[in-house]
């Protein structure tokens, strides 16, 4: 499975589905996986990452920089 993995979290596949992959970690002794990406919308990137929900849960959540929410006013 870890092979299975690595290409999963690998941005040149991300790409090719038009996912970017901009930063992954697994907690030290869980099976989580967290990953920030971005994605032509949320559909697309539960597709993509489908193949992780499989092994469990999988939870995709839209997100903002920082910077955006600040510029909006919402802090």
């Amino acid at each position: 499975m870890a092979p299975a993995l690595l290409q999963l979290v690998s941005n040149s596949n991300a790409e090719k589905h038009g996912i970017k992959i901009y930063a992954d970690g697994v907690l030290k002794g869980k099976h989580h996986l967290y990953a920030i990406v971005d994605g032509p919308n949320e559909e697309s990137v539960r597709k993509y990452f489908a193949p992780l929900g499989m092994l469990g849960s999988l939870d995709v959540a839209p997100a903002s920089r920082c910077e955006e929410v600040v510029a909006q006013g919402h802090c």
